[in-house]
């Protein structure tokens, strides 16, 4: 028997009506199928704000499950990207300004100006350099979602764990 796996669902609003675009697998053929959603759908929670106003941020929704929907339903969270657009040269870089959050904050008796340090081992919690001294700290446990995991990739920090940035692109 040939196994079906999942392998991407894209949600693409088209004049107000939400399709489900999923691509899957069965055997070696590829199988993509559109549809709106039925009536007895569980419900999702509108959009959330976006994380960026530029240079990429995430938005969510959320899955509502009721006790009279499917019992297959799972509560669960979408994320999209936003505000795609690159930001304004001289814009501040997101972490650092994460990071700059914590300059009033008294760590080990004293006060530091802390940058974005993204030499860690866990590239999406909110690692901090104090300005002029040689250490960095990790100042909370996950970065705002869309922060980029380095300076030089597109990738990008979901709830605090490095994702593959997809763009996709709707020409109408």
């Amino acid at each position: 028997m040939n196994s079906v796996r999942r392998l991407f669902d894209v949600y693409l609003f088209v004049s107000g009506i939400v399709v489900l675009a999923s691509a899957k697998t069965l055997g070696n053929r590829r199988r993509t199928t559109l549809r709106a959603p039925r009536s007895g759908d569980p419900q999702w929670t509108d959009l959330s704000p976006c994380t960026r106003t530029c240079g990429g941020g995430v938005t969510h929704r959320q899955r509502i499950c009721s006790q009279t929907t499917d019992s297959l339903c799972n509560s669960e969270r979408k994320y999209f990207l936003c505000n795609i657009q690159d930001c304004p040269n001289g814009s501040e870089d997101f972490r650092d300004a994460q990071c700059r959050q914590f300059n009033n904050v008294e760590f080990d008796g004293e006060h530091h100006e802390w940058i974005a340090f993204y030499g860690a081992k866990n590239q999406c919690a909110l690692n901090c350099l104090a300005k002029g001294k040689q250490f960095y700290r990790q100042l909370a446990e996950k970065v705002k979602d869309g922060t980029p995991c380095d300076r030089n990739t597109l990738n990008v920090c979901i709830d605090g764990i490095c994702q593959v940035k997809i763009v996709l692109r709707l020409l109408c």
